[in-house]
């Protein structure tokens, strides 16, 4: 075989075998399609997850404080009204003790600035005068119905002492018997006021003392434990009939000469007749407390307690909840040492209730005039300075607070 023609059966066996491996990779290539075709369609494929349905959280709604939502009813000027416990006097008993012409504030004007405390004055006062009175101004009244109380110490300073009414001994007298049911006699007078519609009492008297030459009787005892004890039983058996005792006359004027009344003094008052006050505020929440006029020694000294933040701030820190009353703002003490000229009683008011007084006390000398005056600069001021209204809220929180609890244990009803 020549070389030429070798060469030419080399190039056709070359050709043949190109073309035989290019078949073979072509239908390699189809099986494999076909092969991954069949995987897939055995292949379950999981359906994609529908989204979980989205609920929107409730929000949580946080319980209605009923005083915070009467509060936010009133009015600056209903609000400050609160804040005052004004005098009812009584000229003399008779079957029309409650026409205008018998009393210091008329009941229509009573009506109508709505305080939230009425303060009964005059001399032997009888259960059926006082009863007539707090039924008359309940069934015509709107809005939160005032709190009525009195002078109820026994003895010479008992208001509530005449026809239908116990008559109490001195606090005096009434510490040194050793009677073990003295108390009983508390019980009843307690449940008498009660009947009429009393609320609260002035009452007891513990400051503490030997021989305060105005106190006199008043005073229980020197011992402060003993002073305690008894005002223990006093305030207990009030607060079973539904009233609040109001503690006089804190921080404790007992170790005074002076009747502050027509003049100021500054008194010393010991750690342990204080605490007498706190220890019974404590124990029984409903328990109101009474502010000097008295200056303190050693405590910003020439200013009086009732309108001293020094004096009256660190009660409030002790007793966040419990009302807080200045003693009568006409007092001669208070006048002393105040800018109360010109007959600037708003002033007044507005200084003790900086002081820390949620209630302001005025006695049976004041004037409708004066009383309106009060209500409308304080208001104004309310009105204007955001901290301002801020302490009016706190104090007719804590008012409406004791309102409701008491209305509450009670038996129910509206403010």
């Amino acid at each position: 075989m020549s070389r030429n023609a070798f060469l030419l059966v080399v190039f056709l066996l070359s050709a043949v075998l190109g073309i035989a491996f290019l078949k073979f990779q072509l239908s390699r290539n189809t099986f494999l399609q076909n092969q991954t075709s069949k995987v897939v369609e055995n292949v379950e494929v999981s359906p994609t997850p529908s989204p979980l349905p989205i609920t929107e959280a409730t929000p949580s709604v946080a319980p209605v404080d009923p005083i915070m939502q009467h509060l936010a009813q009133l009015s600056p000027q209903q609000k400050v009204a609160q804040l005052l416990a004004l005098p009812l006097k009584f000229s003399g008993s008779s079957s029309n003790s409650t026409d205008s012409a018998n009393i210091s504030l008329p009941p229509e004007f009573l009506n109508q600035m709505n305080p939230g405390f009425i303060i009964f004055y005059g001399e032997r006062l009888n259960a059926a005068d006082v009863s007539q009175y707090v039924n008359t101004l309940t069934r015509q009244h709107v809005g939160i119905t005032p709190w009525f109380g009195a002078d109820h110490e026994g003895g010479l300073v008992q208001r509530l002492s005449g026809l239908g009414f116990t008559k109490l001994p001195t606090w005096q007298i009434f510490c040194k018997e050793k009677s073990t049911n003295k108390n009983a006699q508390l019980g009843t007078s307690a449940n008498e006021l009660a009947q009429v519609g009393i609320n609260f009492v002035f009452g007891p008297d513990i400051d503490t003392g030997e021989s305060n030459p105005f106190l006199k009787t008043r005073v229980c005892a020197s011992d402060p434990a003993v002073v305690e004890k008894n005002a223990e039983g006093w305030v207990s058996a009030f607060s079973g009939a539904h009233i609040m005792s109001v503690l006089k006359h804190y921080p404790g004027i007992g170790g005074g000469q002076k009747d502050l009344h027509q003049e100021f003094e500054v008194v010393p008052v010991d750690p342990a007749d204080t605490q007498v006050f706190i220890d019974l505020a404590t124990k029984f929440p409903q328990t109101g407390i009474m502010i000097a006029h008295a200056g303190v020694r050693g405590l910003n000294e020439n200013v009086p307690c009732s309108l001293s933040a020094d004096c009256v701030g660190k009660l409030r820190q002790l007793l966040p909840n419990t009302l807080l009353f200045s003693d009568a703002l006409e007092m001669q003490s208070v006048l002393f040492a105040s800018a109360v000229t010109n007959g600037n009683l708003p002033r007044l008011a507005e200084q003790a209730f900086l002081a820390g007084d949620d209630v302001l006390v005025f006695d049976s000398s004041v004037t409708s005039v004066q009383v309106q005056n009060v209500v409308d600069t304080l208001a104004k001021r309310y009105t204007d300075e955001p901290a301002f209204a801020q302490r009016v809220d706190g104090s007719v929180r804590r008012i409406l607070l004791q309102k409701t609890q008491h209305t509450s244990s009670n038996g129910g009803g509206n403010l």
